[in-house]
């Protein structure tokens, strides 16, 4: 069997999730040199003053829960003498743990384990895996406030239409 491939996917699958995470902390200011505090902090909004004219904005309580659970764990990475590297080493664990869970998965639905693939289609040619094309159409089980949380929860660009509970919920797992 051919290793090379393998290696240079997992190799490069892992730059791109840790660039992914950085740039996910980025935008709620969670950066090497510190968490920025939120400008306005209420139970149910918190909106982040990045310089520049960025403004973020986390609204609802679960997210905003998530968050501060999240900047609390961040913390727990800071050290006075390198936050770089501790930040490096936080951000290298959550590539880690997301590089897992999607050779898992990955695993899991080559092997006919999951009732419907999650990262690939069964279709020749089409792009969209069948669960994000269909979603309710396996024989997974979904709540109606689940079916709606999924609809409202799409992410078409870069940009996230959803609210930050979508990567805050599976970062601080």
């Amino acid at each position: 069997m051919e290793k090379a491939p393998i290696k240079k996917f997992a190799v490069e699958a892992r730059k791109k999730l840790k660039a992914d995470v950085t740039f996910q902390l980025e935008r709620y200011g969670i950066t090497e040199k510190g968490i920025v505090e939120p400008q306005t902090s209420t139970d149910k909004e918190l909106v982040f003053d990045l310089g520049n004219g960025n403004v973020q904005t986390i609204r609802g309580v679960r997210a905003v829960n998530q968050y501060k659970n999240l900047a609390a764990h961040v913390r727990g990475f800071y050290t006075a003498d390198e936050p770089k590297k501790e930040l490096e080493q936080f951000i290298e664990e959550i590539a880690y743990t997301w590089f897992n869970r999607l050779i898992a998965i990955r695993f899991m639905e080559v092997n006919r384990y999951l009732p419907v693939r999650v990262l690939s289609s069964e279709i020749t040619g089409q792009k969209l895996p069948d669960l994000v094309k269909a979603p309710f159409s396996g024989d997974l089980e979904f709540t109606e406030d689940e079916k709606s949380a999924s609809s409202s929860c799409r992410m078409p660009t870069r940009k996230m239409t959803c609210s930050v509970s979508c990567f805050l919920s599976s970062a601080t797992t």
